[in-house]
């Protein structure tokens, strides 16, 4: 390797490169070849390092190029105006190599890992199926597979091409054209400025300028036509303007010996661009034998595995992944106009509907020492969808420009809440998904591939985790911690997250005679009206309903006629509780809806319409319910409705047999609620992992006092 390493940098220098003189270049069986401090020398701070000339860049331009010389007929005007221009590249790539001692590039393929060797690039390509276990349940498995079939149909299309030519395509293996794509994954920076206005870019620091960086940095998508050099026998390369028809952006380029500096994420370096060459400048001082290194800018390592063949551990630019389905109509309806990035020509854009969660370092400290500040270090667009996924949930009309001023300066946990469990939904499964598959894993990985996927995999877990743990902070900000039981009522908390026996307890203070009205209509189906053997016997999701059906019933016969409150001698301020956690839920959820329960206009012969309450879907834009989804939706409700009539039975005059009571009120009111403002109890767990107490359901209820003004279409802290 020694002689290949010396005969490439002589090529270099011979073509117009240069490499600073204290500089070596090294191969290491861990690093492969690196650039380093020769022995005796150092470098000081601010050094230019290392200048590549244009016309030493590899890259489908030079496939292209090479079709201007006189005579010449190879594929690559075919092949360019047919595939992308990435995969034009890989195939120049194989043929070089093909070519051997024939091909300008040798010197620099040779100090490539070898088609014979390529597991040293480490990428998801050269996995076997025990190493790609070590990924199950994450995204990065999936989309392993999906770019593996579009390389294949790259690989095919490309290959009918060459047939017509007649190339000896069985050359051009399988094998090969993965080798050439992973070297350009793992080595390659952005074609923007090979077009000659490099001064746009002029110097850029990846570190701190990550958006802006030669890896990352977006062309405009008509671009088509680029600088390029082709070379004949014994001249200097000639430049040449060559058009990529199939161009759509940016694309992959290699520059020798500046593909050779690896990464280290808190390297300080800088890349400028003068004319026709690229520069790497150093900031910091190295030492004799140091490695010097490259900071490929702030990669996460699902980016590092796929493309580069390795991770960082405990890497501060980590994130996940967070794909989010379409979501239902009347909500992408609602995006449209305020966010007109997640929609293409065809619908939801489900690349720019993936939103990012940051590292767990970034991540705690935003809710270290405030709840409300985790929202905001979250993807501002992902927050705005699921407030109006919670808008639709609870059948409001509603748009906001600047959630975070509503939301977070204002502290809107009545909202914050209900995003918090969407939040939670979307989360957890992922969680669940990645944890039971590392539970079948051995407990050490067996090479360098295996452990590179479980740092990767590990780090998943952790930003999770760190997800959990801020809504969980925020969760636990919102349940009062009062003994004894009665004093919640003298909270002046305004939001609250209680158990099902404190909720009833303080409905006893308030109204006795309601709460052993009810209680004793639940004892006629349960026997018992006990509520911690109730809840122990799986009935507390069905009391939630009911009471909240019961509250309603009895709000509305107050407001009316005054019946089944009067004479009640109840805790005043418990009462208030009562009616302010009424008035925000009345608000709160479906107020045109309540109003056709109320009249008893809202239909109820039509099953769909209870489930449409239940379910994220839009009837008539999504497709058909599932006809057993309806059939258990009817069960259910048939089975509260018997709990309502054989109370009735028992007590006529009571609330029980009012005429309010239906299968609708029941689906619409106390079911949607139940699902949307409850949370296990699990969620909160102590500060050493383990469970608050209990199982069961937390409510959320929240106390509307004078601060909050509900408008028509609106709301106004």
């Amino acid at each position: 390797m020694l002689e290949c390493l010396t005969a490439f940098q002589q090529w270099f220098t011979a073509n117009g490169g240069w490499l600073h003189s204290d500089l070596e270049l090294a191969h290491e069986k861990e690093l492969g070849v690196h650039v380093r401090v020769k022995h005796g020398a150092s470098l000081g701070p601010d050094t230019r390092v290392c200048s590549c000339p244009a016309s030493l860049s590899f890259s489908c331009l030079d496939a292209v190029a090479s079709s201007s010389q006189p005579g010449s007929n190879p594929p690559w005007l075919a092949l360019a105006a047919s595939l992308p221009p990435e995969p034009v590249g890989w195939f120049f790539l194989v043929h070089e190599y093909l070519a051997s001692a024939s091909s300008f590039w040798k010197p620099y393929i040779d100090t490539l890992p070898s088609p014979s060797a390529a597991e040293q690039l480490g990428t998801l390509v050269y996995f076997k199926d025990e190493d790609l276990q070590w990924l199950g349940g994450t995204n990065l498995l999936a989309a392993h597979w999906q770019r593996t079939k579009a390389w294949q149909v790259y690989w095919e299309e490309g290959l009918d091409i060459l047939r017509k030519y007649h190339w000896p395509v069985e050359k051009y293996t399988w094998r090969l054209f993965q080798w050439a794509a992973t070297v350009y994954t793992s080595r390659s920076f952005t074609s923007q400025w090979l077009k000659g206005d490099a001064a746009e870019y002029s110097s850029v620091d990846p570190a701190r300028a990550p958006d802006t960086s030669p890896y990352d940095l977006q062309r405009p998508k008509n671009q088509k036509t680029y600088r390029a050099y082709f070379r004949t026998q014994g001249h200097e390369p000639t430049a040449v303007t060559v058009t990529l028809p199939s161009a759509n952006g940016p694309f992959q380029v290699l520059f020798p010996i500046l593909d050779a500096f690896n990464h280290d994420h808190s390297a300080e370096v800088n890349w400028s661009f003068e004319k026709d060459s690229f520069t790497m400048t150093v900031e910091e001082p190295k030492k004799q034998g140091e490695e010097v290194f490259n900071n490929y800018g702030r990669k996460a390592n699902e980016e590092l595995l796929m493309g580069y063949g390795f991770c960082v551990s405990q890497n501060p630019w980590d994130r996940f992944a967070l794909a989010f389905r379409p979501p239902p109509v009347t909500v992408q309806n609602k995006l449209r106009s305020t966010r007109p990035e997640l929609f293409d020509a065809n619908g939801w854009d489900s690349s720019a509907g993936t939103f990012y969660l940051p590292s767990p370092r970034y991540l705690a400290q935003s809710y270290y020492h405030d709840p409300f500040s985790f929202w905001s270090a979250l993807p501002p667009t992902l927050v705005e969808l699921l407030f109006h996924m919670v808008m639709r949930e609870r059948g409001k009309d509603v748009s906001f420009v600047n959630l975070k001023d509503y939301l977070i300066d204002n502290r809107a946990c009545w909202d914050i809440f209900a995003i918090s469990r969407q939040f939670l939904e979307q989360v957890q499964p992922m969680l669940a998904r990645i944890t039971l598959e590392k539970s079948v894993l051995p407990s050490t990985p067996k090479n360098k591939l295996q452990a590179n996927a479980q740092i990767y995999r590990d780090g998943q877990i952790r930003i999770l985790n760190s997800v959990l743990k801020g809504i969980h902070t925020f969760v636990q900000s919102v349940r009062p911690i009062l003994e004894p039981l009665h004093d919640i009522s003298q909270h002046d908390c305004c939001s609250m997250l209680m158990t099902l026996p404190e909720v009833l307890d303080i409905w006893q203070q308030a109204f006795p005679s309601a709460h052993r009205n009810f209680l004793a209509g639940i004892e006629r189906s349960a026997n018992t009206s006990d509520v911690h053997v109730l809840q122990q016997a799986g009935w507390e999701e069905d009391i939630w309903t009911l009471w909240l059906c019961w509250l309603l019933i009895m709000h509305e016969k107050e407001d009316f006629d005054k019946h089944g409150t009067n004479g009640e001698n109840g805790d005043i301020r418990s009462k208030a509780l009562i009616g302010g956690w009424t008035d925000w839920l009345r608000h709160s959820y479906l107020p045109v809806i309540l109003d056709r329960v109320r009249r008893g206009t809202l239909g109820s012969a039509d099953p769909r319409t209870r489930f449409e309450a239940l379910r994220d879907v839009d009837l008539g834009n999504e497709g058909n319910l599932a006809e057993t989804a309806l059939a258990d939706l009817e069960d259910h409700l048939n089975d509260l409705l018997g709990i309502v009539r054989m109370a009735a039975d028992f007590m006529p005059t009571s609330l029980w047999g009012d005429a309010m009571w239906s299968g609708d009120l029941i689906a619409v009111w106390g079911l949607r609620i139940t699902k949307y403002e409850c949370v296990e109890r699990s969620l909160l767990q102590d500060d050493d992992g383990g469970k608050e107490g209990e199982e069961g359901l937390l409510m959320y209820l929240h106390r509307m006092d004078g601060r909050h003004v509900w408008l028509e279409g609106e709301y106004k802290p």
